[in-house]
């Protein structure tokens, strides 16, 4: 397979290792609900942008140039707590 290309599995039930399983998830409500039982607010970044905030992003680069952090989970959000 090519790097940054993905496979489209009939279900979750995949052996270990052969994806990642990400789950959809509505950031709008999750950001409502989480204020409304914990009275606290919170953000949710794009995955690149979680990364360029809080890694080192240049480390994590191929020999290639290609950055599998930045490309292959390109519609990941993360949701943090302030």
């Amino acid at each position: 397979m090519e790097a940054g290309s993905s496979i489209t599995f009939p279900t979750y039930l995949v052996p270990l290792g052969d994806a990642d399983i990400f789950f959809p998830t509505d950031f709008g409500f999750l950001l409502h609900m989480y204020k409304h039982v914990c009275g606290r607010d919170a953000i949710v970044y794009p995955h690149a942008a979680f990364l360029a905030k809080y890694a080192a992003i240049n480390e994590c680069r191929t020999q290639s140039g290609f950055n599998p952090m930045l490309s292959d989970y390109s519609n990941m959000r993360v949701f943090t707590s302030l």
